[in-house]
């Protein structure tokens, strides 16, 4: 690891993944870094986007290991920049920084963002939504890949994009935020094709949806947002079809759009939207393929669904020359309580319909905070443990 910082206070060093590792030294050390996993766990919560996520906390050790915000900026960026930076942070994020000066900015060229650092002495204040009495209902949300045994890649890609009412959106793999919310997108996508540019489709896919979502002005309609899958669709043939040394490109898209109490799921491909609600799993998806149908016609079993050859022979997916695609898609409203989970064939693969619904059950029963984050964890251990042949991901996310 390359040292950044080496002081009396702290030492701070980036590893090869460009991870930030940060051990608290000196006086109060113990306290200091108490303190900054908490303001960092509650910018998350807020969805400050210019802000380091907090990756591992270890607090037993003074130590914590954070997402790195680019470099710093001390010497050049303009005072009313820097002061305007410190306050946003506080008005609109409610977060006071205890040294509110050039030396705790960076600029990461990855976001085009400057970004503000260095929370172990900063102070949590309360944000107006905390006074409203409107709601007291969180999203939470978490979500985790694993490279299956028999691939060079993982093919797989994830996506938790969370936006709030201000227009500030962050992508981060777990988090919570007060509902409701602007908006939200949690989806999944896996490459079709073997290794043969599976993970470039995926993770192109999901991107293009993300950076849509983004810029969106306003809110979208069931009908808008499957509009932008077409186009999402038409992307990935035309970024196929500019490089004719390129694998046809092609992946199965499932995901949530969630905006204020109203939830739009879609999907194109095997990939699965689930549901628990009041301890029932409704799978509210459906495959794209025959053997899929011919199951829930009651045409086969469960089991003979599962070991069937062309299980995995799906008719329509994002990209793969397919000049239109016909995603499954519906609306509802959400209810308070409600658990959703997106994922790929992978978890299918290792666990059954009814293990699926007593897993999330159990786990839900646990008095932790981070009942989602819980719940991500024991089904994919679960379904690697059982088969893993396959890329295994999902995302989960309840209102609570």
């Amino acid at each position: 690891m390359i040292s950044l910082k080496d002081g009396i206070r702290s030492l701070v060093r980036i590893d090869f993944k460009g991870r930030v590792h940060k051990q608290f030294r000196g006086t109060e050390a113990t306290e200091r870094c108490a303190n900054e996993i908490k303001v960092l766990r509650v910018l998350e919560e807020r969805a400050c986007p210019n802000v380091p996520r907090l990756l591992e906390a270890m607090p037993e050790e003074n130590y914590i290991i954070t997402t790195s915000c680019g470099k710093p900026v001390e010497d050049s960026i303009p005072r009313k920049k820097s002061d305007s930076l410190f306050r946003e942070l506080e008005e609109k994020f409610g977060v006071r920084h205890d040294d509110p000066e050039p030396r705790n900015i960076t600029y990461d060229g990855a976001m085009g963002k400057f970004c503000v650092i260095d929370f172990e002495l900063a102070e949590v204040l309360a944000m107006p939504e905390e006074h409203s009495g409107e709601s007291s209902l969180r999203l939470q949300w978490a979500s985790d890949s694993r490279q299956g045994r028999r691939h060079l890649t993982n093919q797989d890609s994830h996506l938790c994009l969370y936006k709030n009412s201000q227009g500030h959106a962050m992508r981060c793999e777990h988090g919570e935020a007060l509902l409701p919310c602007h908006q939200a997108l949690f989806a999944v996508s896996d490459g079709v094709g073997g290794n043969n540019g599976g993970e470039f489709a995926s993770s192109l896919v999901l991107s293009y949806l993300a950076n849509e979502i983004k810029e969106a002005k306003g809110s979208l309609t069931e009908k808008s947002f499957i509009k932008l899958l077409h186009e999402t669709n038409s992307n990935v043939n035309l970024r196929a079809e500019q490089n004719p040394h390129a694998p046809q490109l092609a992946a199965t898209y499932a995901g949530i759009f969630l905006q204020d109490d109203q939830i739009i799921w879609a999907n194109a491909g095997d990939s699965r939207v689930y549901r628990l609600r009041e301890e029932k799993l409704e799978q509210i998806s459906n495959d794209h393929n025959f053997a899929f149908r011919s199951w829930k016609k009651g045409e086969i079993s469960e089991m003979e669904f599962r070991m069937h050859p062309r299980k995995n022979q799906i008719f329509d997916c994002m990209g793969g020359g397919h000049s239109t695609i016909s995603p499954e898609h519906g609306s509802e409203k959400w209810r308070p309580g409600d658990l959703y989970l997106i994922c790929s064939d992978g978890i299918i693969d290792g666990l059954a319909e009814t293990k699926l619904e007593w897993l999330m059950n159990k786990t839900l029963c646990s008095l932790d905070h981070s009942r989602a984050q819980n719940i991500c964890n024991e089904l994919l251990g679960q379904a690697v443990a059982n088969d893993g042949t396959d890329d295994t991901t999902l995302v989960v996310f309840q209102i609570c």
